[in-house]
């Protein structure tokens, strides 16, 4: 006689089951006491393997380690471990990040070679220049490319009709004073290339800068020791500038040198090279300058046997309107025989003596020259020259 059929038993379709009702494998039977002990650990230590200590040693002690156990702390030794990675990630990245930071803006740059391209005349024709370029010609607003396409753009001649410009080079000095107040007498603007330790230091003519500064006068860049601008490599031409204006803090190594800064709560937008020699001007585009002012006339007054005064005003008699014209106010010629004389001879051609960027057509207000960082500092034993390059060194 044949077997009776066994019956089907079909178990709840739980994780891990399918739609076709297999059946869950069979749990493990444990003893009613470690069963107990099992439900102490979920509901105290949420069975985390130390919790086998939380229950009766001898109640446990022949006990088998509950699965869930296992499993739980798998999972959390797992969550533990990814979280351990991403932190390991973070910190990697931001280490890469800083090195690639400090490499681009600290490490020297090379110096690659420029092209002036005549944009108002739209020449395709490039004129590659070296360090010493001639900037007696008409060169008005021509863009000085580097070959990486980073660029400020150069300006030389006026373009503002009836304007004349007279510019300064490498004060505060001696002789600015007796500068100012004959420009003050005639009502006349100009521009001054300052340098920070050259003739003199910068912080002896505090009062004069801001003086200056207030009677709309431009204050601009002429770097902090009057190096030649082609011999230094981006570091070194980066620091010239940084201790002239302290623009930039991540740079800022020895931030209590930020002279402008410091003496007028200002950082300034322009920058004339001394000797009229550059290279690396990505410096000037990284640093957020907004172009390079050169001239369109040279009195050649900084000259070992400069002309006589009578020459240089007769020189002065011949430039037409819209001219920039470049002088020094570290030189008595210029200030006390020169100035007073041509200043009269200007006006009464009916030229407007106006400020470079002015003349230039980048803007009359002072918010387009400079860049507002703070309020005017209070001298202090920082306000010093001592450590920094002397005249015609980097270092």
């Amino acid at each position: 006689m044949a077997e009776p059929l066994a019956p089907i038993r079909f178990a709840i379709i739980g994780r891990g089951d399918t739609a076709w009702g297999r059946r869950r494998r069979p749990r493990r039977r444990v003893d009613a006491g470690c069963e107990g002990g099992y439900r102490h650990q979920r509901r105290d230590t949420r069975d985390t393997p130390s919790a086998m200590q939380g229950f009766s040693d001898l109640q446990m002690s022949n006990c088998p380690v509950h699965p869930n156990v296992y499993r739980r702390s798998r999972r959390m030794s797992l969550s533990c471990e990814i979280r351990l990675s991403q932190w390991a990630t973070t910190v990697f990245t931001l280490a890469l990040l800083a090195v690639l930071i400090d490499s681009t803006l600290i490490q020297p740059r090379r110096s690659p070679a420029f092209v002036l391209s005549n944009t108002d005349e739209g020449s395709n024709n490039d004129q590659v220049i070296g360090a010493n370029v001639n900037f007696n010609q008409s060169l008005h607003k021509r863009n000085l490319t580097a070959r990486d396409g980073s660029a400020v753009p150069v300006y030389t001649t006026c373009s503002t009709p009836g304007s004349f410009s007279l510019t300064f080079d490498d004060g505060p000095s001696e002789f600015s004073a007796n500068l100012d107040a004959t420009l003050d007498a005639s009502n006349a603007k100009a521009s001054f290339f300052i340098n920070g330790n050259n003739i003199g230091c910068i912080y002896d003519y505090a009062g004069l800068l801001v003086d200056r500064f207030n009677k709309g006068h431009l204050i601009a860049s002429h770097t902090w020791s009057h190096v030649h601008c082609n011999q230094g490599n981006y570091q070194q031409l980066s620091y010239q500038l940084e201790l002239i204006e302290n623009a930039s803090f991540l740079l800022s190594r020895r931030s209590f040198f930020f002279a402008m800064i410091k003496i007028l709560g200002v950082k300034p937008l322009y920058f004339r090279p001394p000797y009229g020699e550059y290279n690396d001007l990505v410096v000037l585009h990284d640093r957020g300058y907004k172009g390079l002012i050169m001239w369109s006339q040279d009195t050649a007054d900084s000259l070992d046997a400069p002309a006589s005064s009578s020459g240089i005003i007769e020189s002065y008699r011949s430039y037409p309107e819209q001219t920039n014209v470049l002088n020094h106010e570290t030189k008595s010629l210029t200030v006390n025989e020169v100035i007073p004389s041509i200043i009269p001879i200007l006006q009464g051609k009916g030229f407007s003596l106006q400020t470079s960027p002015s003349c230039l057509n980048l803007g009359t207000n002072p918010s387009d020259w400079y860049v507002s960082v703070q309020q005017p500092g209070t001298r202090d034993d920082s306000w010093t020259c001592n450590g920094t390059p002397g005249p015609e060194s980097f270092t």
